[in-house]
């Protein structure tokens, strides 16, 4: 059946004797809308996936979802997916993201800039550490760019 009907992300089997048995259905939600930025001779297009990069055809409820803009037409996918669901888990307000040739860019507040291809896991820990630290101490963050070995970190000014 999930084979089958790719509007279901999961199931649920249970057995109950003597002659029962019952499914539970849990359907993929919408978690980001892929928009391709057209080329001059191109027409935009756009697509609502799930976090597993599933294309989801019946989607009711668009406004949580992250808007992805994409202008080239390769970019890693499960890589951005596995991004923009730990910034959620983060708490960071992500509205839009931008993909480029190498980085990926959420727009938001804070603005953060991943460098896409290589240490992921350590980008994404450097971002949680600067988040946890810019909690403690109260301070609002304004920039964060992980591209570079050192991230570059930009505060906003205290009123």
């Amino acid at each position: 059946i999930k084979n089958k009907f790719s509007c279901i992300k999961s199931l649920k089997f249970s057995k109950s004797f003597p002659d029962t048995v019952k499914l539970t259905f849990y359907p993929r939600l919408s978690f980001a809308k892929l928009i391709a930025t057209p080329s001059a001779e191109e027409v935009s297009s756009s697509h609502v996936i799930d976090e597993e990069g599933v294309t989801i055809y019946n989607t009711e409820n668009n406004d949580n979802i992250i808007k992805i803009y994409v202008s080239d037409a390769e970019f890693p996918l499960p890589d951005i997916l596995k991004i923009l669901s730990r910034v959620k888990i983060f708490k960071v307000d992500a509205k839009e993201a931008i993909i480029t040739a190498d980085s990926l860019t959420i727009s938001g507040m804070p603005k953060i800039i991943f460098r896409l291809g290589s240490k992921l896991d350590i980008q994404l820990a450097s971002l949680q550490l600067i988040l946890n630290e810019a909690k403690i101490d109260f301070s609002l963050l304004e920039f964060i760019d992980l591209r570079f070995d050192k991230p570059v970190v930009k505060f906003a000014p205290k009123k």
